[in-house]
């Protein structure tokens, strides 16, 4: 009785299953291959299943048979064998290039949720490196990094994020990856499609990135910078900036996705970053009153908690005064190039303030916003 029992249930599962497609490369099934693909392949890489059927269609398969494994959120590990080879390695990586970008029904945002800064942790840029101030044909590289001493990264499996730019005014932005920490077993960059204008002109750019481990046993602990964002600003700016002008070119983390080990996502803290591009003719005309070499970032703000601030040249002091010009704290760095600012023991309320960067050459103003919880 118990024997037959078994064969009743496996029948059952059988045709549970059966019917239900892998479209290649779209390892989450969330309608669309993308670089989020890539966490779920490796999650589930190197383990092995029944191999899917071939449905007729290029790039779909048919799931006879679940796997014995499910993700966090109930899809079956069946789905992350792109390929329908019975066992979940490159080659499923390979699907997702190959198939990338491709739509199967609609799309399921996915995604991480935002985070609240001075709590969950942050993904953020640092100053600029490189030909400032920027012009045509400059090039700079600036870095991008996840988590802080204060708010570290615990037990990340896998990263995947989106990073956005007006495209109009860089002729190539590239990612280099640093995995000094990390320490993951493979990353990858795409090369995402520009959104269009309706007056035919590119307007947003947009790179998509992924990073993970290989198996569900294998994370890492810690924080600092994951990779550096490399770019340079399009040879001819004219018809896109009017002579002796500027104007600022945002560059924006927008989705991303982090994984834990278990995985289930982590919210996360998204930065963007403001960097000023000129016309040639505007350093002649005005090279008194332009920065011609130190940046300065401060992530995150607006913040309920601390700020930190990233400079690409040495700081001197940096003072806090209000609206009013009521000083409220000094803090001398000695030349340093980073520190944190703490909200609370300046005792600050809500509202807006002022912070006076001094370097050894150069005194630059920021605005900071503080949101008291």
């Amino acid at each position: 009785m118990k024997h037959i029992f078994s064969v009743l249930l496996f029948f059952v599962v059988f045709v549970s299953a059966k019917g239900q497609d892998v479209v290649s490369g779209d390892a989450n099934n969330n309608g669309i291959v993308d670089h989020f693909d890539i966490l779920n392949i490796g999650y589930a890489f190197g383990t092995v299943g029944p191999a899917l059927m071939e449905h007729g269609e290029d790039g779909v398969f048919e799931i006879a048979v679940f796997w014995e494994e499910y993700f966090p959120d109930g899809l079956n590990y069946a789905f992350a064998d792109t390929n329908g080879d019975g066992l979940v390695d490159w080659l499923d990586f390979i699907s997702v290039f190959t198939y990338y970008g491709e739509e199967h029904m609609p799309v399921q945002p996915v995604g991480s949720d935002d985070g609240i800064p001075g709590v969950d942790i942050p993904l953020y840029f640092g100053a600029p490196q490189g030909g400032l101030p920027l012009t045509a044909g400059s090039q700079i590289s600036v870095p991008v990094y996840l988590g802080t001493a204060d708010i570290p990264v615990s037990e990340l499996h896998g990263l995947a994020l989106t990073l956005e730019f007006n495209s109009d005014f860089c002729a190539s932005v590239d990612f280099e990856f640093d995995d000094s920490w990390l320490k993951l077993n493979s990353a990858f960059l795409f090369e995402a499609p520009q959104v269009i204008n309706e007056d035919g002109s590119e307007g947003i750019g947009k790179m998509d990135l992924a990073m993970t481990h290989f198996g569900p046993d294998s994370t890492s602990s810690g924080y600092g910078q994951i990779g550096t964002m490399n770019i340079i600003i399009e040879d001819v700016l004219v018809g896109l900036l009017p002579v002796k002008d500027s104007i600022d070119v945002l560059f924006s983390v927008k989705e991303v996705l982090l994984l834990n080990g278990d995985p289930l996502a982590v919210p996360v803290v998204k930065d963007t970053l403001e960097v000023m591009v000129y016309h040639p003719e505007a350093l002649v005309a005005n090279s008194d009153d332009i920065p011609m070499e130190t940046d300065v970032h401060i992530f995150p703000n607006p913040s309920s908690s601390s700020y930190r601030i990233y400079s690409n040249k040495p700081i001197e002091k940096i003072e806090v005064y209000g609206l009013l010009g009521n000083l409220i704290s000094v803090r001398d760095l000695n030349g340093k190039e980073t520190c944190m600012l703490d909200a609370t023991s300046m005792q600050l309320k809500q509202g807006t303030y002022i912070l006076i960067v001094y370097t050894g050459e150069e005194i630059i103003k920021k605005k900071v916003v503080y949101m008291s919880d």
